[in-house]
C-alpha cells in the first residue's frame, strides 16, 4: 500500500476533525462526549483542537440551559408559594383555572394518586338517564384530565365559591363550600364541592375532591 505523504496526512486529518465537530454540534451531550472519546487517538495539534471546539460549544449552549434553570427555579418558587397553607392552595386553584394554567393547578394536588368524583344530583341523574338509559351517577375522573382540560378550553373560567368551610388540625385538612361554574359568563354547572388535603414535607396537596353537579340542561 502507498505510504501517505505528511501533507496527505494533515488533510484526512483536518476533514476528520471538521466530521467530528459538526457531530458534536447537534448531538446530545452524552453522545458529544463519546465522540470526543472515540477521537482522542488525533494527533496532538487536532485533538486539542477537538477540545477547544467541545468547549465553545458547550458555552454556546449555556444560554438556553440558564434559562431552563431559571424557569424551573421560578416553577418550584410557584409550587412553595401556593402550597403554604390551605387557603394559598385555594387561591391558586381558582388563578390556575382562571389563567388556563394546567401545570400550575396539577401542582396542587398529591401526585400519589388523588381521587375525582363528580356525583349527579337526583334531578340531574334523572335528567341524563332520561336522554342515555346507561348513564351513571357517580362518574370518577382524575385531576389529570381536568388540568389538561384547563390547559386546552378556549372560553372563559369563573368559578365562584360561597359558605365556605375550612377544618384543620395543621395536618389534614378538608373544605367545604357550594360552587358555581361560569364559562364565558353563563352558568354550566353548580353544586357543592368537598376537598380533603394532606400536609407533606413540600407542603400542602389535595388528595381528594368529590362534587355534586347539577349541569346546566340549556
Amino acid at each position: 500500500m502507498p505510504m501517505q505523504s505528511a501533507s496527505q496526512h494533515k488533510l484526512l486529518t483536518q476533514g476528520k476533525l471538521a466530521t467530528v465537530l459538526t457531530s458534536i454540534a447537534s448531538a446530545s451531550p452524552s453522545s458529544a462526549m463519546e465522540a470526543i472519546t472515540m477521537n482522542q487517538h488525533l494527533p496532538g495539534l487536532a485533538s486539542k483542537t477537538l477540545l477547544l471546539g467541545t468547549l465553545i460549544l458547550a458555552c454556546a449552549n449555556l444560554p438556553g440551559a440558564a434559562a431552563a434553570a431559571e424557569t424551573d427555579t421560578a416553577t418550584s418558587a410557584t409550587i412553595a408559594s401556593d402550597s403554604v397553607d390551605v387557603q394559598h392552595v385555594m387561591d391558586a386553584y381558582h388563578a390556575a383555572l382562571v389563567s388556563h394554567d394546567g401545570v400550575r393547578l396539577a401542582a396542587l394536588f398529591l401526585p400519589q394518586g388523588s381521587a375525582w368524583l363528580n356525583v349527579l344530583s337526583d334531578e340531574a341523574y334523572a335528567i341524563a338517564k332520561a336522554k342515555s338509559p346507561g348513564a351513571a351517577k357517580v362518574r370518577l375522573g382524575s385531576y389529570a384530565d381536568f388540568a389538561r382540560l384547563v390547559s386546552t378550553a378556549k372560553g372563559t373560567f369563573n368559578p365562584t365559591h360561597t359558605n365556605m368551610q375550612i377544618r384543620s388540625d395543621g395536618t389534614i385538612a378538608s373544605v367545604y363550600f357550594d360552587f358555581v361554574f361560569l364559562i364565558d359568563g353563563k352558568e354550566q354547572n353548580r353544586g357543592s364541592e368537598a376537598w380533603q388535603l394532606v400536609k407533606g414535607s413540600e407542603g400542602w396537596r389535595i388528595a381528594a375532591i368529590s362534587y355534586s353537579s347539577n349541569p346546566n340542561p340549556h
